[in-house]
């Protein structure tokens, strides 16, 4: 279908929204989908010994992959004016109507399931990660508690499956960008397990 705007400056405010989501979604699937490889092989004696060999090195790694996700998240979600650009794109999509507004319905059901994890990692990312804080030791300590792997990566699947249905519903086959593509988590985990086999 052919997305309409009531004057040019509309159209391009959402269609640099659509660029931040996508590119923020991006950025959480570069560095969540190696972090969730890294940790599921908590059993694998022989990368363990391999990753020891120069822990403080992977330390620094794991840590830098975990600040990225959690900051990520904290963009595509935070709720000041400015930037709750999810918030402004489901808006939009009800607006053109059509498989559009189906698309977005689905997107906000998508993002509505994902909160539990999303306020967890808000948590996170507000007393740990994006500004000082005097409980930021013991945040550091407990806030990850009761996040697991699977939930990283069923955010990855719920919101970007949902995004390419709006994909689909905006420009159906024409060739565009950006263009989500739910397998790029999986391609990025795919390719750490293969780096970290070559090593270990």
């Amino acid at each position: 279908m052919s997305l309409v705007f009531p004057d040019s400056n509309a159209k391009g405010k959402f269609f640099r929204e659509l660029r931040l989501v996508h590119d923020d979604l991006c950025s959480y699937a570069s560095a969540a989908a190696p972090y969730c490889a890294i940790n599921s092989q908590d059993d694998n004696s022989k990368l363990i010994k391999y990753l020891n060999r120069d822990p403080t090195f992977w330390n620094c790694v794991l840590a830098s992959l975990q600040t990225t996700a959690v900051i990520s998240i904290g963009r595509l979600h935070d709720k000041a004016k400015n930037h709750n650009h999810f918030s402004s794109l489901v808006k939009q999509l009800k607006l053109q109507g059509g498989i559009c507004a189906v698309a977005s319905v689905e997107l906000e059901a998508k993002l509505t399931e994902q909160q539990p994890f999303v306020v967890k990692i808000l948590k996170l990312r507000h007393g740990l990660f994006a500004h000082t804080s005097i409980h930021a030791p013991l945040i550091a300590n407990f806030g990850f508690q009761g996040l697991t792997l699977p939930e990283f990566r069923n955010y990855w699947s719920a919101v970007v499956g949902a995004m390419e249905k709006c994909d689909t519903a905006m420009f159906g086959q024409q060739i565009h960008t950006p263009k989500f593509n739910i397998s790029l988590f999986e391609s990025i985990e795919k390719s750490t397990f293969k780096a970290l086999a070559s090593e270990a």
